[in-house]
């Protein structure tokens, strides 16, 4: 919630604020995974979302390959 949090005082509009209502509102475990999924889009529109896939040092630019060994 904490990030929610962050990211509802630092981003215009009111997208955020909405996501920040659906996690407080979530009373149930339907609500609670309907939040998430919100989330997960916003994350994803607004380019956040980490990918789960590893990365190959090899195709990494050379400046970033010291820090990704």
């Amino acid at each position: 919630m904490s990030f929610i949090r962050e990211m509802a005082l630092g981003r215009s509009g009111h997208v955020w604020q909405d996501l920040q209502q659906s996690f407080c509102e979530a009373c149930d475990e339907w609500s609670a995974m309907e939040a998430v999924v919100k989330l997960e889009l916003l994350l994803e529109a607004e380019g956040l979302l980490i990918d789960d896939k590893p990365v190959l040092v090899s195709t990494l630019p050379p400046e970033e390959r010291s820090r990704a060994a």
